[in-house]
């Protein structure tokens, strides 16, 4: 049966084709997929920010305190005066953290007499660049005991949410392929919906990190080349500028990130950009808060605080073999050590997630061209050895965790997705033959290593905190949670399950007949230059 001609030009889309787009037309409208993709994520995010009890999240009560500390004047001070209550979730922590087998019943016999009563307290990261902590201290005007946590917990999985969220729904939308929406679950790994849910500004990072390269490449790659200014400018600006105020050295793995993205799309296409005014409005924007956040870590030595400095760069040299002593250490803390590292993985899940993230990143360096392969070599390198070499020079080697490397991991499967775009974008008949099946193998991997990670976890994460981390699973709960466990539980299930099932169907079901929908309205794709 052949498929009949319009106007001499083009194969017109077979009647099933344009049903499924009908049925699915919804997916493809920008503002209700994006909407839908943070509700989704934000209600997994919150399920967790409520179930886990107070001061489990890695360095909790020194950020809160830090927070409550911004909102009330005391910016860059190690040991600001806040409320009792507030200072009182140091032992929150001190009870339970690094006793696996402790649950958070124990808090409950940490009390202050006079709750409001001013305290001088301290916190590791009151050098801290103050604009996560000025939104998130918000939770303790609220609410000034310890349950204020709760609200700046929500406050910040709000903006990790919002970013996150955006930038899925953005490289649905704009993907060439169903190649490159894989990414999403691969770096959907337990570390991430954690940290989101807990107080901790490396969520910031890591979404932002995943959205500066799906949003730089939207402006390199001119998916939008009849606007001035477009969503992707908008997302880059403000993910560029959340990611940059998160950390210390998130700057710097800002800069590393639009590099690989720059080197990607080659130097026509960066010309090209330069010569647009929406282009310099955003270098403008992220160049102004890059700056502001350098010259705080100037002033205030932000990286340096809580650690013992090598006595000279010579000490800091030889000691980036401790970190790499320790390399299976560091890819479980990636991949989701939990808690206060009290809550770890099975080996069997990081060795599926580390060989995800392996074969997605090799399948982008094998089928690009030379400028994917250079970008996609770079992002893996940064990957390997700039952790290794900061952690030895500024902190002997020692003490670096896995969530500071993460951002970089996100920022790898994100250029390995667009490198690969470009390629099926500009030869139709490899996914036609070989990349449809590729595709269909890649997703449902990606899928199956996500969902188990994420159920066995889960698990293990409310075991740990409601029973104990060694007790039977059936055995009654010690602790529970201001929520109901089992409401808790189906909301963050049913939460990330509707985000994963909405990008499968916008993929899959929505993109049924994509092969014709590229050849009639697929951007203009330039040919890429090494």
């Amino acid at each position: 049966m052949t498929t009949p001609v319009i106007d001499g030009s083009h194969p017109a889309a077979p009647r099933d084709a344009h049903v499924s787009r009908r049925r699915w037309r919804w997916v493809r409208r920008p503002f209700a997929l994006t909407i839908t993709l943070i509700a989704a994520f934000f209600v997994a995010l919150t399920a967790g920010a409520v179930f886990l009890p107070l001061a489990t999240g890695p360095d909790e009560p020194g950020h809160y305190v830090h927070a409550a500390a911004v909102v009330r004047g005391q910016a860059a001070d190690l040991t600001p005066t806040v409320p009792a209550a507030i200072d009182n979730l140091h032992r929150f922590a001190g009870c339970l953290a690094f006793h696996p087998e402790v649950t958070a019943v124990c808090q409950g016999e940490q009390t202050v007499e006079d709750p409001l009563a001013l305290v001088v307290s301290d916190t590791a990261a009151g050098l801290y660049n103050p604009v996560f902590y000025a939104w998130t201290g918000i939770g303790s005007l609220l609410d000034q005991s310890e349950s204020g946590l709760y609200y700046a917990r929500v406050l910040a999985a709000l903006v990790t949410a919002t970013i996150f969220g955006w930038a899925a729904s953005y490289l649905v939308r704009t993907a060439q392929s169903r190649w490159a929406p894989i990414s999403l679950f691969v770096v959907c790994a337990p570390l991430v919906l954690y940290i989101g849910s807990v107080l901790n500004p490396s969520a910031w990072e890591i979404a932002g990190a995943f959205a500066v390269v799906v949003s730089a490449w939207g402006i390199l790659a001119a998916r939008h080349p009849r606007r001035a200014w477009s969503e992707a400018h908008a997302l880059l600006a403000i993910a560029g500028a959340v990611m940059i105020v998160s950390r210390g050295l998130s700057p710097v793995l800002f800069a590393l990130l639009v590099l690989m993205v720059v080197i990607l799309a080659g130097w026509k296409r960066v010309a090209a950009a330069l010569g647009r005014s929406s282009t310099w409005a955003v270098v403008g924007v992220v160049s102004l808060v890059g700056a502001a956040s350098l010259l705080w870590v100037a002033v205030n030595g932000t990286n340096y605080v809580g650690i013992e400095r090598p006595a000279t760069l010579l000490d800091g040299i030889r000691a980036i073999p401790v970190f790499y002593a320790d390399t299976f250490g560091q890819l479980s803390m990636m991949y989701g050590n939990l808690g206060w590292l009290d809550v770890p993985p099975p080996q069997p899940l990081v060795i599926m997630w580390v060989v995800a993230v392996g074969a997605f990143s090799f399948v982008g360096f094998a089928s690009s061209q030379a400028s994917g392969r250079l970008a996609i070599g770079l992002a893996a390198a940064v990957c390997v050895l700039l952790p290794g070499v900061v952690a030895g020079i500024q902190w002997s080697g020692l003490d670096w965790q896995g969530r500071y490397t993460f951002p970089l991991v996100a920022g790898l499967l994100a250029v390995s997705a667009v490198s690969v775009d470009e390629v099926f974008a500009r030869d139709r008949e490899v996914p036609a033959e070989i990349g449809r099946r590729l595709e269909l193998v890649g997703t449902w991997a990606a899928v199956a290593v996500t969902a188990i990670g994420y159920v066995w976890m889960l698990v293990l994460v409310a075991k740990r905190y409601l029973m104990g981390y060694g007790a039977s699973l059936f055995s009654p709960p010690t602790w529970l949670p201001p929520v109901p466990p089992v409401v808790l539980g189906v909301l963050s299930v049913g939460g990330f399950a509707i985000f994963a099932a909405i990008v499968l169907l916008s993929v899959w079901r929505g993109r049924a007949d994509i092969g014709v929908v590229d050849r009639h309205e697929g951007a203009p794709v330039e040919p890429t230059t090494a």
